[in-house]
């Protein structure tokens, strides 16, 4: 086999080369790579698999992958970060002057700026020194009046820049698994953002004449002016629809549209790839056809064509793939080269990672090449064990069958989100929008250059045909019980599933359906002699076992399938201990509970808290950070959070409750407890609202009460007290800290004590009401709680001496953002904590706290070591 394709293997070490060295460095890269030479080597030599000079050059294909990746990494460097420690400044250099040229497209997004800046000169406020430098940095300017926009929004590529602001570091994962805003644009060679309000301290110059950015400042205009067209001839949402899908500019689309196609795996319609370029060449061989040029000549033309079409669909790593491989066939279909479509997938695949190796990790190159490389082995296949006559029928359905096969575990990994009718979605809907309305889009934005009224007549059914196909994604989302969540699995499991599908399809590609079966002794040439019966059976018997052999392999491959998904789908089955989870959600709490027996809680969601005053309209971002939406249900779900079996709101400040809309509408809880108030505003009604829509149930928390989780793990209520949850009615309160729910968790011989934004005086209170029980104050033994979740964010309101006296915590966790404009934690706080020798945590300096409660006490981790 390797034999066979030599080219294929070589790329394929590459690749494996490449990607080690993106998950390991230094000692432990060499060890793992001389552990898989001395391995792989003789185990090729050994099967016979390859020759000794190909096993070789495999080794060397392997090491020449990983080098490549090294070189890269060790040369990409900052000058500023050199600068910086220079003078000191290991995060912020304030005042820096600098000059240089825009690198990237100008996105402008309701009151902020951002665009790459390829820095020339830079010079620090009080020092003398001028530097020259060859650097990139990303730039984000916020604008302070609404007229600001207008004179950004000419701001283009190519154009030479001086400006004045602060230099940083970008910021880091602040929880495990989270986006790492600083690792992500390290990949794009950028260790710096540059950050200034309003544009008075910006001076822009347009570019005297032709330079390096100037081909892709022209492709910026027109993909603007295509984008523009669009939005001339379709009416909103479809007109940034049509634009992601016919021009690859997604910028426009609504987010709530993008989150429907997501959940049914279908984001990959509204990106440029593969079918688009295939529609592209397909149009312009059969236009050439017409037109009676030769054959070579169309083909030649074509490939001039592709560099162009990807420049102008945005050049994601699947359009340079699918334009790579279409140039690369064409001329080898051009010159009778090559006709194999795994050696131009490998040598593109080679080509793309030579010029930039970091691509392994873009998701978008690894879908794409992993689901080209499925379609091109397992393809055939399975469509001739498919009982279908229609050879089209057939054709797609087993496209669609192996592109949801193969790239599964990706999606897991990085969506953690598949849904029960994906496939049948992909099987009506990608060749429904790719055949039909992809086309209708391109012809009506073609013929709106030549007649705009002659254009809205293929407007009106295509808007009409998405109106359809929204609906229909709508109806296939209604059902939140087909939407499966997956935690990300590890890349062991990855490459396990791998084999084992390879395996499969192998096998499946050996049978032959229809096929009569022949005895071994009787020549298909020949007829069958006659022969007593029992010298049939006896013949027959060796038979019999090897179909019983069979059928009890595939029984046991399905088996080790079924245990593989199983343990992806639940990998802590086994896991006995309990998990408390303090998310750094900025300034704001968001707890995650798992209990020894799997069931979960979530305690807040946090919530971004904005000031807007009447006219800021014009500040409204597109797609606006939310703290639910973008950290935390990204976070739950990357952990396994199929439901929330109790999800507990202490309070219904925005800090604490604003990220649990997006938490109620991607996750399904059984439970909704809460401090028994209503704080009349707009968020916390929609809240609400939600709850009781998806038939949830909604518990009012008093005391006493206590609430049995599992057999290990309980919740005792300490407060609200107040009379009025004695009421049958919910009382309104604006005022909410005084009324947060507090609750002691025991979960094995551990105790937490969760205060939400109680002050001083509810705190007292609580005290007295123990004091007043018989054995109150042996609520918890004379050896105090294990963990303390401090009140209000560390706020000097709350904790107070005898609080803290009275419950004796081993350790304190304060939940608070990083840089914060309320100056928590107190420093009194911070006092008497260490006065009464607290252990204390903190999400600003920490991040994330994780606490593993097992049989034998507590153990800590968190994200930022200090």
């Amino acid at each position: 086999m390797i034999q066979r394709r030599p080219l294929v293997w070589l790329a394929s070490c590459f690749v494996l080369g490449t990607g080690l060295s993106s998950m390991w460095q230094g000692t432990l890269l060499i060890m793992i790579g001389c552990g898989l030479l001395f391995i792989g080597v003789p185990l090729l030599l050994l099967m016979r698999a390859a020759s000794i000079k190909l096993a070789v050059l495999c080794a060397a294909a392997v090491v020449f992958g990983m080098l490549n990746y090294v070189y890269t990494d060790l040369r990409n460097t900052s000058q500023i970060a050199e600068i910086a420690e220079r003078f000191g400044a290991e995060t912020v250099l304030e005042g820096v002057q600098v000059t240089g040229v825009i690198d990237s497209k100008v996105e402008v997004d309701g009151d902020r700026v951002s665009f790459v800046l390829r820095i020339r000169q830079m010079t620090l406020e009080g020092k003398a020194e001028q530097r020259v430098l060859d650097e990139k940095v990303m730039v984000q300017v916020q604008l302070m009046e609404q007229a600001q926009q207008n004179a950004a929004g000419s701001w283009q590529r190519g154009d030479a820049l001086r400006m004045t602001g602060a230099l940083s570091r970008p910021a880091t994962a602040r929880n495990f698994g989270s986006f790492d805003y600083r690792a992500y644009l390290r990949l794009k060679h950028i260790h710096y953002s540059l950050r200034t309000k309003g544009v008075s301290s910006i001076q822009i110059t347009a570019p005297p004449g032709w330079n390096e950015q100037t081909l892709l400042r022209i492709n910026d205009q027109l993909r603007a002016q295509l984008g523009n067209q669009m939005s001339r001839i379709f009416a909103a949402p479809h007109d940034g629809y049509m634009k992601g899908l016919v021009i690859g500019d997604s910028g426009d689309l609504d987010p709530e549209k993008f989150r429907e196609f997501s959940k049914l795996g279908l984001t990959h319609i509204l990106a440029i790839s593969g079918t688009h370029v295939a529609v592209y060449v397909g149009f312009f061989l059969w236009l050439f056809q017409r037109l009676r040029l030769t054959r070579e000549t169309s083909l030649l033309i074509v490939i001039g064509l592709i560099p162009p079409y990807v420049l102008l669909s945005g050049a994601s790593p699947s359009v340079i793939r699918a334009g790579i491989m279409a140039m690369i066939s064409l001329y080898a279909l051009r010159r009778q080269w090559l006709k194999d479509g795994l050696h131009i997938l490998s040598l593109t695949a080679f080509l793309m990672l030579l010029w930039n190796p970091y691509q392994v990790l873009d998701v978008s190159f690894q879908l794409s090449f992993i689901v080209t490389v499925g379609l091109i082995l397992w393809v055939p296949p399975l469509q001739r064990l498919l009982p279908i006559r229609s050879k089209g029928i057939a054709s797609l359905l087993s496209i669609t069958l192996v592109a949801q096969i193969v790239s599964f575990p990706l999606t897991i990994y990085y969506f953690n989100q598949v849904s029960w009718l994906s496939l049948i979605a992909n099987f009506v809907l990608v060749p429904f929008i790719s055949l039909i309305i992809l086309p209708l889009g391109t012809f009506a934005l073609a013929v709106s250059y030549m007649h705009i009224n002659a254009a809205k007549l293929l407007v009106w059914p295509t808007e009409w045909l998405n109106g359809w196909t929204f609906h229909l994604i709508e109806w296939f989302n209604a059902s939140r019980e087909l939407l499966m969540i997956w935690p990300s699995p590890p890349i062991w499991w990855i490459l396990l599933y791998y084999g084992l599908i390879g395996l499969g399809i192998a096998h499946l590609g050996k049978v032959r359906p229809g096929a009569q079966r022949i005895p071994q002794w009787v020549s298909e040439e020949e007829t069958a002699p006659l022969m007593p019966s029992e010298s049939i059976l006896k013949h027959l018997q060796p038979r019999g076992r090897n179909e019983a052999r069979t059928i009890v392999r595939r029984i046991s491959f399905l088996l080790v399938i079924a245990l593989t998904l199983f343990y992806a789908y639940n990998p802590m089955f086994y896991k006995q201990d309990g998990h408390v989870q303090f998310i750094d959600v900025g300034q704001g709490d968001s707890i995650l509970v798992r209990t020894p027996t799997g069931k979960y809680i979530l305690i807040d969601g946090g919530g971004t808290v904005r000031f807007s005053k009447p006219g800021d309209g014009w500040k409204t971002r597109q797609d606006p950070y939310e703290v639910g939406r973008k950290t935390l249900v990204p976070l739950l779900k990357q952990r396994g959070v199929q439901q929330l079996d109790l999800l507990i709101m202490t309070h219904e400040d925005q800090d604490h409750a604003g990220g649990l809309q997006a938490v109620l509408e991607e996750i399904p809880v059984h439970a909704f407890l809460f401090n028994g108030t209503l704080k009349e505003n707009q968020p916390i009604s929609k809240l609400f609202q939600t709850a009781i829509g998806l038939g949830i149930p909604l518990y009012a928390a008093g005391v006493p009460a206590t609430l049995q989780m599992d057999a290990g793990t309980s919740l005792t209520f300490l407060s609200p007290s107040a009379t009025f949850m004695n009421n049958q009615r919910i009382t309104k309160m604006d005022e909410q800290n005084d009324v947060s729910v507090s609750f002691l968790l025991h979960m094995k011989q551990s105790t937490f004590l969760f205060t939400g934004d109680m002050g001083v005086r509810v705190e007292q209170q609580i005290l007295d009401q123990l004091a007043s029980k018989p054995g109150g104050s042996r609520v918890v033994g004379s050896q105090g709680i294990d963990v303390l979740k401090i009140a209000h964010h560390g706020s000097k309101t709350s904790s107070s001496d005898t609080w803290l006296k009275y419950w004796k915590p081993q350790a304190a966790v304060i939940s608070v953002g990083e840089k914060n404009l309320y100056g928590h934690p107190s420093p009194i706080v911070m006092e008497r904590l260490d006065m009464n020798r607290i252990q204390v945590f903190r999400t600003d300096q920490q991040g994330e706290i994780q606490m593993e409660v097992t049989d034998a006490g507590i153990r800590v981790r968190h994200k930022n070591p200090m």
